[in-house]
């Protein structure tokens, strides 16, 4: 599944990529992925503990969805170019 990101996606560096859900194996291989291959990481759940974590695999950015608005986490940049 995690060749996606390089077949399909087409994911390059300086690339953001957006991962919703910071639970299970495959969207935390995909963030290491997505970072490894030079992209911003941006992780999105609504568990402390679960964004934690992500941030400790390398996550750029952790939005809390139970605290934050997404939106406003946004506003100003140029968006992203992947979400997972």
């Amino acid at each position: 599944m995690l060749p996606i990101l390089h077949t399909r996606r087409k994911l390059q560096a300086g690339e953001t990529v957006v991962i919703v859900g910071a639970e299970g194996e495959v969207n935390n291989a995909s963030a290491q992925v997505a970072k490894l291959s030079g992209a911003r990481v941006i992780v999105v759940d609504a568990d402390a503990n679960k964004l934690m974590m992500a941030g400790l695999l390398g996550a750029d950015i952790l939005i809390d969805r139970s605290r934050d608005e997404p939106d406003q986490r946004f506003h100003g940049s140029n968006g992203f170019d992947n979400c997972w």
